[in-house]
C-alpha cells in the first residue's frame, strides 16, 4: 500500500533541494501552489423541523443514517420531503434589539459594552437560555447572577415593608384593646 500524500511531500522536498542550486533570478520562474480542494459541503434538510444544514461531504452518510426515536430518519437530501421551516423570533440577550439590551438590563448588569450577537432567530426562551449558556457562558452567568441579586434585594424590601405594615396594624389593635379594657364590661359576669 502506497502513501500518496507522503510521496507528494517527498517529491516537493526533492524539488526544493534541486532549486537551491539555482541562481536568485531563476527562482522567480517557479511557483509552489497547494491544490488541496478543501472540504466539499453538502446541504441536507431536517425531517423534524425542515431546517437546512450544510455539512462536509464525508459526514453525509452517517447523517442520512441517523434515526429519530420513532424509527424515521432525521435528515433528507430532498427539500420537498422536509416540512416547511419556520424561523424563530426570539433574540439572544446580547443581540441588537433584544429586550435585555433595549430595557437597559445589560447596562445595569454592566454588560452593555459587549459586542452584539447575531443570533436573532432562536425558536424559544429555552433555546435562548441554551444558546446563552453555550455561546456566552461568562456573560450569561453574570446576567443570571445580577438578576438573582436583584430578586433577593426586592424580596428583602417586600418583607421589610410587610413587617412594617404588620407592626403598624398590631400597634393599632393594641391601642384599641386598651380602650376596650377601660370601658364597661359586656357579656356574662365572672363566676364567683
Amino acid at each position: 500500500m502506497t502513501n500518496a500524500f507522503a510521496e507528494q511531500m517527498e517529491q516537493a522536498r526533492d524539488l526544493r533541494l534541486e532549486l537551491t542550486g539555482l541562481e536568485r533570478g531563476d527562482e522567480k520562474e517557479f511557483l509552489f501552489q497547494e491544490w488541496s480542494p478543501g472540504r466539499t459541503m453538502v446541504k441536507l434538510w431536517s425531517l423534524i423541523d425542515g431546517e437546512e444544514i450544510t455539512i462536509p461531504k464525508y459526514m453525509v452518510g452517517p447523517a442520512l443514517m441517523k434515526r429519530q426515536r420513532g424509527g424515521g430518519y432525521v435528515f433528507t437530501s430532498d427539500p420537498a420531503k422536509a416540512p416547511a421551516f419556520r424561523e424563530g423570533h426570539v433574540r439572544c440577550f446580547l443581540a441588537e434589539g433584544s429586550s435585555e439590551r433595549d430595557s437597559g438590563l445589560l447596562e445595569a448588569a454592566g454588560l452593555d459594552h459587549l459586542p452584539a450577537c447575531p443570533a436573532i432567530h432562536l425558536r424559544s426562551a429555552y433555546s435562548k437560555r441554551i444558546h446563552g449558556d453555550n455561546r456566552h457562558p461568562q456573560s450569561s452567568g453574570a446576567l443570571k447572577e445580577y438578576l438573582a441579586l436583584k430578586e433577593r434585594t426586592e424580596d428583602r424590601e417586600d418583607r421589610r415593608r410587610q413587617l412594617e405594615a404588620t407592626l403598624a396594624l398590631a400597634g393599632r389593635v393594641a391601642g384599641e384593646s386598651d380602650d376596650v379594657a377601660s370601658g364597661p364590661r359586656r357579656g356574662r359576669p365572672p363566676r364567683s
